[in-house]
């Protein structure tokens, strides 16, 4: 299909949707009741212009009681009439996202939560462990396949910039616009619920056709020992307080890809039987038989943050597959067995940000290796480490705790214990910036 037109949906400042609400609904320009709660309504709309033009036209020539009816429906739901002429024409911008890989980016914007800053580099795990552009090998390659498909998002209005310095790293997904997204996946070939406090788990019943499984801020306080869900691709779950997994509850699971856990009690073991998984993430979680991160062997990403995980498994070299590894523990130290990352021979990105044991020189085993974020401290230093010139690094000398961010986008060095830098004089090449 050829398109024929696309819709730029640019978010307007309260003045400029305010002129264009009036415009399509014929008010005066007066200070009537009717008119102030024209306002609230026209508010709801967020700035969209698609949303603007398709509530007023609606609701042109309507009494004050119908415009109180609206603004009550607006704010409790979207109107079913209004909504579906502002899917209908969204699906138009739709439409042309090709091909297939870069539709499929765009729904998984809609996991996360109304309102939320979405961190890309957690869209680039959540799409590698999901297999979207999996005929391209390099990930830093695959991040800007990503980054593009967000950058033409975001000039349809699709997407939104954020309001702040980090544009770079986060999106916004508008909220008519993940409607729209959930409206999309409501059937077909994605099929995806996403829901914020949940007080207990979906039956399989009504959920077990289900591809994406996103719940946030969950009120859950105990999970079911079994759930079939068998063609569950992505599941997210983030809990309030801690809460127990049992052993079997991924077992009806067998498609799982992508699995993402926050403030769990979590037995390792468990993931022996969902073979499939790519991307695994955690935080917060309190784990159990971490030697079982071994027997992942399809593992493309790891990433955990504050977990207990302070010794990483000498079993984790199994995993020859593995291309990216993230760990992070607030100012705590983890500990890597002598000459585990040497045989991470896969390993593209290692990011290793608190305080740690690695033993620098394993580093020039991994001839893969193009992205570092690392914190280290002179006595770790060694004149036998060389950076290959392709490894972009981010990487911290000294105490001090700084925070850094996951994704190097170019060579930085800082440095804070260091009374002579002549140790560096041979990784200063190929660094583009120091402080």
């Amino acid at each position: 299909m050829k398109c024929q037109e696309k819709f730029h949906l640019d978010i307007l400042s309260k003045c400029e949707a305010w002129a264009l609400f009036k415009v399509n609904a014929s008010l005066k320009d007066d200070s009537s009741t009717l008119n102030g709660v024209a306002k609230e309504v026209a508010s709801e709309c967020k700035g969209l212009p698609l949303a603007i033009v398709a509530i007023a036209k609606a609701l042109n020539g309507a009494d004050l009681n119908e415009w109180k009816v609206a603004k009550r429906r607006l704010k409790d739901s979207r109107h079913e009439e209004v909504s579906q002429d502002i899917y209908n024409r969204l699906k138009l911008s739709y439409d042309c996202l090709k091909p297939d890989n870069i539709r499929t980016c765009f729904l998984l914007c809609s996991l996360f939560p109304e309102d939320w800053g979405i961190e890309i580099e957690e869209l680039v795990m959540f799409a590698i462990g999901h297999g979207l552009f999996s005929h391209i090998p390099l990930i830093e390659d695959l991040r800007r396949e990503i980054r593009v498909a967000l950058r033409g998002f975001q000039e349809s209005g699709l997407l939104l910039r954020t309001d702040d310095d980090d544009d770079e790293r986060y999106v916004r997904m508008h909220d008519l616009v993940r409607d729209f997204a959930h409206w999309i996946t409501s059937t077909g070939e994605n099929i995806f619920m996403v829901k914020e406090g949940l007080m207990e788990w979906p039956t399989s019943e009504s959920c077990g056709s289900r591809t994406a499984i996103s719940v946030w801020n969950s009120n859950i306080n105990s999970f079911p020992e079994k759930l079939e869900f068998p063609e569950l691709k992505i599941l997210i779950f983030t809990g309030k307080t801690l809460v127990k997994v049992p052993i079997a509850f991924v077992e009806g699971m067998k498609a799982l890809r992508v699995l993402r856990l926050e403030n769990v009690i979590f037995s390792l073991e468990v993931l022996n039987l969902v073979t499939n998984l790519r991307t695994l993430c955690l935080v917060k979680c309190e784990l159990e038989n971490i030697s079982s991160l071994g027997n992942m062997k399809n593992l493309e990403i790891l990433a955990f943050s504050d977990t207990n995980i302070y010794e990483l498994p000498e079993e984790l070299a199994a995993l020859r597959g593995l291309k990216s590894l993230h760990c992070f523990v607030s100012r705590k130290q983890i500990n890597f067995p002598p000459n585990l990352l040497s045989r991470l021979t896969s390993l593209q990105e290692l990011y290793v940000i608190c305080r740690n044991n690695v033993n620098l020189p394993e580093l020039n085993s991994l001839s893969r290796l193009t992205g570092l974020s690392l914190r280290f401290y002179c006595s770790m230093f060694s004149r036998k480490l060389v950076f290959p010139k392709t490894t972009k690094a981010t990487c911290i000398v000294g105490n001090e705790y700084v925070p850094i961010y996951v994704e190097p986008n170019f060579r930085t060095w800082k440095f804070f214990d260091s009374t002579s830098l002549s140790a560096y004089n041979e990784l200063f090449c190929n660094v583009e910036s120091w402080l």
